[in-house]
């Protein structure tokens, strides 16, 4: 009987950076990945892929202080976190080969036969020039972050350089040209929403118009329904006095009748009278 094999899977401690780029490739790559919040412990869940990124991806974190004592936090668990049950490998965030993780997400224990290419990517000069000085406040950093590289499960498991030139990358992307390029940028889009704000204030000013009519819309019909509640309680008023008008009438009728009945009976006991009187006196 055929079995159906276990889905791969590999376990994935990213202390203080956001590794969701390297968790959805591995996703679309078919392994699943079980994502820890604390040091892990030795498991049976499979590999284990601990992330780190460069002094430019702490800057593009969220919280940079955290990116950059969960560095020194890696590096210390590193002595704890190798067991020689289980493969456990260092990525660098900052130059993620998605084909050789996978490859040894699926054989841990067999290297990469062939080079693949692990780029850094090229910053801009802004960002470049706020990790020089997130280097010039963590002095520590670079040495941390050079530790990571040079350790046996990070660059040398990809087959690449270590990367000890990262301070060199930065400052040849924020040169003069490059700063005056993203300064002239920010001044270019600084102009450009200007524009649009000069030409969405028109629009604000309608809007705020089409607002005033509206409430105003909204007041004619509050009128409105008031206007028509009156009209229903005069034409139930008028429905009323109308029976009533009604009423009367029949009223005077009945009276009327009963008037012409008494007048009747008066003449028919004063003939009565009459004759009996007649009666007597003969």
């Amino acid at each position: 009987m055929n079995t159906v094999p276990a889905p791969l899977q590999v376990q994935l401690w990213a202390p203080g950076v956001d590794a969701s780029p390297l968790v959805d490739g591995l996703g679309h790559a078919g392994v699943k990945v079980i994502e820890v919040d604390h040091e892990p412990r030795h498991t049976r869940e499979g590999p284990l892929l601990l992330a780190y990124t460069d002094p430019l991806g702490c800057c593009q974190q969220v919280d940079v202080q955290q990116a950059v004592a969960a560095c020194f936090l890696l590096l210390e668990a590193l002595v704890r976190l190798r067991v020689p049950s289980q493969a456990v490998r260092l990525v660098n965030l900052g130059c993620v080969c998605l084909p050789a993780v996978v490859g040894w997400c699926v054989e841990p224990a067999v290297p990469v036969q062939l080079p693949l290419p692990h780029r850094f990517s090229e910053p801009g000069a802004l960002d470049a020039l706020l990790a020089l000085e997130l280097l010039h406040r963590e002095p520590q950093l670079a040495a941390t972050y050079l530790a990571l590289e040079q350790h046996p499960l990070a660059a040398r498991l990809d087959q690449r350089p270590v990367d000890g030139q990262c301070e060199q990358r930065y400052r040849m992307a924020c040169g003069w040209d490059a700063l005056r390029d993203a300064r002239d940028l920010h001044n270019r889009l600084l102009h450009d929403i200007r524009v649009l704000a000069d030409q969405l204030e028109p629009l604000q000013s309608s809007r705020l118009s089409s607002l005033s009519l509206q409430e105003q819309i909204q007041k004619l019909s509050f009128r409105l329904d008031e206007a028509e509640s009156l009209r229903q309680r005069c034409s139930d008023l008028e429905l009323s006095v109308q029976s009533q008008q009604l009423d009367r009438e029949a009223m005077a009728r009945r009276l009327t009748l009963l008037e012409s009945l008494v007048s009747a009976s008066s003449e028919a006991s004063m003939s009565l009278q009459v004759r009996l009187a007649q009666m007597l006196s003969a």
